[in-house]
């Protein structure tokens, strides 16, 4: 897979017709951002006409550690049951959560449900699921319930999504050691998706902003041109 780096050079030189030019109006930051965002964009359009999603679009953050707080999260009003959390980078948004391809232990198989908060409450009433874990998003932060015989022994967890921002997503080891991706590591994004995002780039934020320095370029020109007098 290309770097981010790579991509956005790819972008920069094609905007250019491979001409440098000292007065750019595209900075690499603005195409990197570029960048992000219609990869997600990208992403949405294919859950929505239900293609497959491949692996490479999603990140694994290895060993999460979660938090115990109480349920209320309000130190004047304690509920009386502790739950875990973490907070992650945003996942993006897809239908029946198509955007997650894992949550649950760091054997990577054992995966924890994903529910809402209003169904939650109701799961440990449940007769055959009521020992299930299960876990629920409120915003950007994942909370995690499970039952008593585990919640003391099970402190971390694994989670592979689809994030919105792939340079924001830390890989996290046993040890405790974690990193960001550079815009020289691999971008999560396959191969044949490079055209699709580029296109889209070039239509949608490069050919705009080009037609308007052409336009300010012949503005300039007209003004500065002699008067034609007989």
């Amino acid at each position: 897979m290309p770097t981010l780096n790579e991509i956005s050079y790819n972008i920069l030189n094609i905007a250019r017709s491979g001409i440098a030019n000292d007065d750019d109006r595209m900075s690499m930051r603005q195409i990197k951002f570029w960048v992000r965002y219609h990869r997600a964009l990208l992403v949405k359009g294919l859950a929505e006409g239900k293609a497959y999603l491949e692996p490479q679009y999603f990140q694994d953050m290895g060993c999460v550690t979660l938090e115990e707080v109480d349920k209320s999260e309000c130190p004047d009003t304690p509920w009386g049951c502790t739950v875990k959390k973490v907070e992650i980078p945003r996942i993006v948004d897809l239908s029946r959560n198509r955007g997650i391809a894992f949550i649950g232990l760091l054997d990577k198989q054992t995966p924890i449900t994903i529910t809402t908060p209003g169904v939650v409450g109701f799961a440990k009433y449940k007769k055959y699921t009521n020992k299930m874990m299960r876990a629920y998003f409120i915003n950007d932060e994942l909370y995690v319930e499970m039952p008593k015989s585990l919640d003391k022994d099970i402190c971390h967890i694994n989670i592979r999504a689809v994030f919105e921002d792939p340079m924001k997503v830390n890989f996290c080891d046993t040890e405790g050691g974690c990193s960001c991706l550079t815009d020289d590591d691999e971008y999560p994004l396959p191969l044949n998706a490079i055209e699709p995002l580029v296109q889209s780039i070039l239509e949608k934020e490069v050919s705009p902003l080009l037609g308007n320095i052409n336009d300010e370029m012949n503005d300039a020109r007209e003004l500065s041109a002699p008067s034609q007098q007989g």
